[in-house]
């Protein structure tokens, strides 16, 4: 059995992609189809999508720009493409390749603040196998990871972020399989970078100030969780008035009377259930026992559910103030003395309800006064029930939470209930949720919003960003504001803060706002769960962002011992190191920093070698880096939010810079960028045919800053620095190289030294929106962008209940090019910017005004466009549309002409009834009558469905003659001057058929071919002729079940061609094309000729969609592909020509008038021939054989001469029934 092909899927590998780690890897290009374009004129390519690629390697996918926070695991081609490997549902922060001593590859790590990887639960890290492209969950993680560090040497993976795991925080390693704690049990707060120094150490860098296995806070505080909404049951309550109210002791603090104490019923033993909606943690249980007539419970035991386990209970005797453990009779005291009793629990677990049950009593029966649950963890939720009781308040304080807006509380498989709210697109004042939580003393936290996962709701498809905001501290003027995607699969937590908050009181509270961000796309469901403040440490630890272990070793680092430690006392305190950079015998550490002492210049980054901290030049940099990247060579590169040097020598160096640690001098890279750097990742791209090293740049920019003569370059958040040319590859002349546009956020290499990376990328030949020109050179295929600047999608906008009412983009185009004019006409539903204004749906693109764009103004942008048509200068522009155009009522068709450029000022009468929409259109051969077909029933008041004819010479419809007709006419097709190929889905005299042909000249139907066509699966909604005459065509369309086929006409029978394609593909439109180079003959196509599928199409002996496929008569390959930035599904919807495609009569017949009228010509000629060498041959004989011409001698003139012959000596011998005999005279 063969294994399976993971790499295949993305590569395209006709052999494993990696058969052991140490095999080459085959990426096999593919051989282009030759298509000839020669005498079709401009070609053009219509969809929807935002990016289009020509296929060029075997398995390459499409690419898709996440709008949804979502990365993937990327590898590049050859050509710098990249294509997708295993995609995340949130952000990837960091990759390695995780290679042992002996060589074998365990995995590419892969770590970030995802929940699922290539559709696998994990919870922020996992392993790809590079073999078989399986995904391995490292279970046991909670959180987020920042960074990773793979160390061949010591076979360890090191993990640093914002996480919990086995006994340690933020930091750990995984070796043999398994989890394994550090000596210092991680960190306090979270872990931003990993790095392996020239000594051997592992370097962890990040926002701490002290180590794991000594974070604890001096004290802890409780919440009490609120008993008074948990659905209570009880078993053996007393029937006594007052007493049998089990909700009565859930605040635990009243007198033991009426009211405020539950009892069983004397003599029983019984329990006391409550059943919250949602999770906990307690750490502690408070009872009151009941005193009332000499009543009281002796002994319960607490039993925690789902588990169903007994819980160990600790609690000091008040007999005599020892501490004692418990756990199945746990004894309550009969002493009215004491108040209450606390009961701690030895293991702090989960839980969703809990059962008290009473075991004995003291007198005439058991009962209780009160009873409390109290945890650690202070948690706000955004459903108020399940927030602290109003009697746990403390000086008027408790959680609290506070929606704006329409909320849906929703049940889920999270740990509780939570709310839903939908964000429309546009929204200036979106749906919120305010947290107010209880925090009981001031300190260092870290603040974590919880995010339900979006599979239990069935929400993915819809879910999209919020904005969090919070106030932490009494004299913070602005919120600490982040934005969130809520596109995880499965549960997740983000730390949106870290650092001071103080305690509530009655003059200031804590709060986190929650909301749906605004100038979203598209509408939006955002939901609100509840937020947790963690109590760090309220002490400084030692730490001031770095820290140095040694790989192997179970102790803990001398703080004084470590060079690399030692030299952040240099540091301010609270330093947050971000970023590291490992070269030769010097580590780089950057980040939002400033020197103790202003003179030393350790500003934001500074290196650390054997002796000591080194300061940059000119004092470091004035504001915070937040990435590094060491090349090769002597150059540092460093980005973030920095604009200068510290002392302000450097001009130029706007959020990104370089240092040559060589020189000890600062660079600029043009004048930088206009917005943060984030990321700095390396890689490789072929340029003008030349493959070189640059350096890929993301962050929130949008502008390559202009310098010297260089002008602004527009970027959205991605650029391409190129360092042998010092300059960015935006701004590089003439630069062929393939459109990238995302972020890259990591990279790793193999051990073949192929290198994967991590990010959003949307990487394609070409960067364009809508429609396309196609031409062929060199042997292969080229794209070029038309000059289309598309809005938002109309998809907001509601369209006409029709059945092309799900058509977004462009969907067809025509050339025109008369007049001195040259247009392209593009129709659909959309929204491009033109001239100072909106169009919507029709565009016209004049070349000649520097690509002026011009449409119509005068209809809605409901409508959708689906056939264009060229004829004597006038467009005819069909589909489903309605409007007014000067005094003229039109739907379905409208006229425009090109060579005045404005509506025509007579447009036909609308059609009406049905769907009242347009599918196809044509001209009649050699005539001014244009065949219109689609859904309607008549144009105007004139009778005549689903296939109308306008007389353009006399601006009127009339109906075509011939049998009645109805239904839906998808496609007509000119098979000569006079027959018209019609297909869809119609009745002909109440019967249905989806091919027929109608006769221009006798006005009469007759069914296509001889074979049986009651065996096409379905409506047909598309055709291509193979041959001018239609003897050879191929049709298209859906089944019953809506599935597609493509059948063959080959003459004489169907042919079904639908294997290799498979049943979830959208086939939008068919094309025959003719090739330049031949394919291997077969019975289903000619040699020359190719069949092209555009649409979304999927094939079974391939991964991904396709946008467009080819078929050679034997096999489907793929040819185009295609993407949209909103992640949505994109197609392509058809070709489109300047001039008709025509062919020779398929298997190079000819018609029989044709050959008899050659024929005839050739036997002509031949006669000619003949008769020429015949008399050529006699002349030459006789010149051989002394012949002469006979002198010539004029006579004189004589009367004999000149006498006149009667006639009848002329014609004597003529006529001899005259009865007389006349001689010749002699002369």
């Amino acid at each position: 059995m063969r294994k399976p092909l993971f790499f295949k899927s993305a590569l395209g590998l006709s052999q494993l992609w990696l058969a052991t780690v140490t095999s080459a890897i085959d990426i096999k290009s593919i051989t282009q189809p030759q298509l000839n374009l020669d005498d079709l004129g401009k070609v053009g390519l219509a969809g929807d999508f935002d990016a289009i690629s020509v296929y060029a390697f075997e398995g390459q996918k499409a690419s898709i720009l996440s709008q949804n926070g979502s990365d993937s695991v990327l590898l590049q081609l050859p050509n710098g493409a990249f294509t997708p490997l295993v995609m995340a549902d949130a952000n990837i922060e960091a990759i390695c390749t995780f290679e042992l001593k002996n060589g074998t590859v365990v995995g590419i790590a892969v770590g970030g603040n995802f929940t699922s990887l290539g559709g696998v639960q994990a919870n922020g890290i996992a392993l790809l196998n590079p073999d078989n492209g399986k995904v391995t969950a490292l279970t046991g993680l909670t959180g987020k990871v920042n960074a990773l560090h793979c160390d061949k040497e010591s076979d360890t993976l090191y993990v640093g972020g914002e996480f919990k795991a086995a006994n340690s925080s933020n930091a750990l390693a995984w070796s043999k399989g398994e989890w394994q704690d550090l000596a210092f049990e991680g960190f306090n707060k979270p872990v931003k970078s990993i790095v392996k120094s020239s000594t051997g150490n592992i370097v962890f860098s990040g926002l701490f100030d002290g180590l794991g296995n000594n974070t604890a806070p001096a004290s802890s505080q409780t919440q009490t969780l609120n008993l008074q909404t948990a659905a209570i049951t009880t078993e053996q309550s007393s029937g006594r008035v007052g007493f049998n109210d089990p909700k009565s002791i859930t605040c635990g603090n009243g007198p033991d009377a009426a009211g405020t104490t539950w009892l069983l019923g004397d003599g029983q033993v019984g329990s006391w259930t409550a059943d919250f909606g949602f999770g906990f943690r307690p750490t502690k249980l408070r009872l009151r026992n009941t005193h009332l007539e000499g009543r009281g419970t002796k002994e319960f035991r607490f039993t925690a559910f789902p588990i169903g386990g007994i819980l160990n209970l600790t609690y000091v005797d008040p007999a005599d103030q020892k501490k004692k453990f418990c756990d199945s009779r746990c004894p309550l005291s009969s002493n009215s003395s004491v108040e209450f009793q606390d009961f701690e629990f030895v293991n702090v677990i989960g839980m969703n309800n809990f059962r008290l049950d009473i075991l004995s009593f003291y007198g005439p029966g058991a009962g209780l006064a009160g009873i409390q649950v109290f945890q650690d963890d202070v948690y706000t939720f955004a459903i108020n029930n399940f927030n602290e009781p109003l009697c746990a308040a403390q000086g008027g304080l408790i959680s609290s939470a506070k929606p704006e807006g329409q909320w849906t509380p929703t049940t889920g498989n999270t740990d509780s209930q939570y709310l839903v709210a939908t964000v429309p697109v546009g929204s200036t004042n979106p749906p919120s949720v305010t947290f107010s939580p209880n925090v009981q003393q001031s300190g260092d936290y870290s603040v974590i919003i919880f995010t339900p996962g979006c599979i239990q709701d069935g929400s993915c498809g819809t879910r999209g960003r919020v904005t969090v905001s919070g106030i932490y501290t009494s004299d913070q003027t602005t919120p600490v504001t982040v934005d969130i995607f809520q596109t995880n699969n499965f549960d997740k937590y983000d730390t949106i803060y870290q650092g001071q908050v103080d305690a509530a009181s009655s003059g200031f509270r804590p709060t986190v706002n929650l909301a749906g961000s605004l100038g979203q796309t598209q509408q939006v469901s955002v939901v609100a769960h509840k937020v947790r403040f963690d109590l760090i440490s309220n002490t400084t630890l030692g730490l001031n962002g770095l820290y140095e272990h040694k790989p192997g070793s179970n102790s803990i680092t001398s703080f004084k011992d470590s060079v690399v430690i030692k030299s952040t006392d240099k540091l301010n305190s609270g330093a947050r190191i971000t970023a590291l950079a490992s070269k030769d015998s010097t580590l780089y550490a950057a980040g939002n920093f400033t020197s103790k002492d202003s003179n030393d210049g350790y500003n934001n980054v500074y290196g650390v070698n054997k002796d000591g901290p080194l300061a940059l030049s000119r004092k470091g940099l004035n504001a915070p880096v937040l990435t590094l990247y060491a090349d090769g060579k002597n150059t540092l590169y460093l980005g973030g939010e920095f604009t200068n040097t510290k002392d302000s020598g450097t001009s130029g160096l706007d959020r990104i810079a370089s240092y040559d640690t060589s020189s000890n001098t600062w660079a600029a890279l043009g004048a930088g960028v206009n917005g943060r750097v984030k990321d700095l990742v390396p890689m490789s791209m072929t340029i003008n045919g030349e493959t070189l090293d640059v350096l890929a740049v993301s962050g929130d920019f949008t502008e390559i800053i202009a310098n010297g003569d260089k002008q602004a370059v527009r970027v959205a958040g991605f650029a391409v620095w190129v360092p042998s040319s010092n300059e960015w590859l935006q701004r590089l002349e003439n630069a062929a190289a393939v459109s990238l546009k995302g972020r890259l956020s990591a990279s790793s290499t193999l051990p073949q030294g192929v290198k994967v990376f991590s990010g959003s990328i949307s990487s394609s030949d070409l960067i364009a929106s809508g429609a396309v020109t196609l031409k062929s050179a060199s042997d292969k295929l080229a794209l070029s962008a038309l000059p289309l600047n598309f809005v938002t999608s109309n998809s907001t906008i509601k369209k006409r209940d029709t059945p092309i009412e799900k058509i977004e983009g462009v969907t067809t185009g025509a050339f025109y090019q008369n007049n001195g004019k040259e247009l392209t006409i593009i129709g659909g539903h959309f929204s491009l910017q033109g001239n100072n204004e909106t169009i919507n749906n029709l565009a016209i693109i004049d070349h000649k005004q520097d690509d002026e764009i011009t449409g119509l103004t005068e209809l809605g942008p409901t409508g959708t466009f689906v056939a264009l048509h060229i004829h004597n200068d006038i467009l005819y522009a069909g589909g489903s549309v309605t409007g007014k155009v000067g005094e003229f009522e039109v739907g379905g068709l409208i006229l425009y002409d090109l060579d005045k450029g404005e509506l025509s000022a007579n447009q036909p009468a609308r059609l009406q009834g049905g769907n009242a929409t347009v599918n196809t259109i044509s001209t009649r051969p050699k005539s001014d009558k244009v065949f219109v077909g689609g859904n309607f029933a008549a144009a105007g008041s004139f009778q005549c469905p689903v296939l109308c004819v306008y007389e353009a010479s006399n601006l009127q419809w009339t109906r075509p003659g011939g049998n009645d007709i109805g239904g839906t006419i998808n496609q007509i097709q000119w098979l000569n001057i006079d027959e018209l190929l019609v297909v869809g889905d119609m009745k002909i005299n109440d019967t249905t058929t989806y091919i027929a042909k109608y006769n221009a000249k006798t006005f009469s139907w007759s069914a296509f071919g001889t074979g049986d066509n009651t065996k096409i699966p379905g409506p047909i909604s598309g055709v291509s002729l193979d041959s001018d005459n239609g003897n050879s065509l191929f049709i298209t369309g859906s089944d019953s079940e809506a599935k597609p086929y493509v059948w063959k006409w080959t003459g004489t029978q169907w042919k079904d061609l639908g294997t290799g394609l498979a049943t979830t593909s959208n086939i939008r439109g068919l094309q025959v094309m003719k090739l330049k180079q031949k394919h291997a003959s077969n019975d289903l196509l000619n040699d020359n000729h190719i069949l092209i599928l555009t649409g979304a199409i999927k094939l079974q002996n391939s991964t991904g969609t396709f946008s467009g496929v080819t078929y050679n008569g034997v096999a489907w390959s793929p040819l185009f592909l295609t993407s949209k930035t909103n992640s949505g599904q994109s197609s392509l919807g058809s070709l489109f020509f300047q001039r008709e495609q025509n062919f020779t009569s398929a298997g190079g017949k000819m018609k029989k008038g044709f050959v008899v009228l050659i024929s005839l010509a050739i036997a002509l000629g031949l006669v000619f021939l003949i008769v020429v060498l015949g008399v050529l041959a006699s002349y030459i004989r006789r010149r051989k054989e002394g012949y002469q011409p006979a002198p010539t001698v004029m006579l004189e003139k004589s009367s004999s001469i000149q006498d006149r012959v009667p006639p009848a000596f002329l014609f004597g011998s003529v006529g001899t029934n005259s009865g007389q005999q006349y001689n010749a005279p002699t002369i």
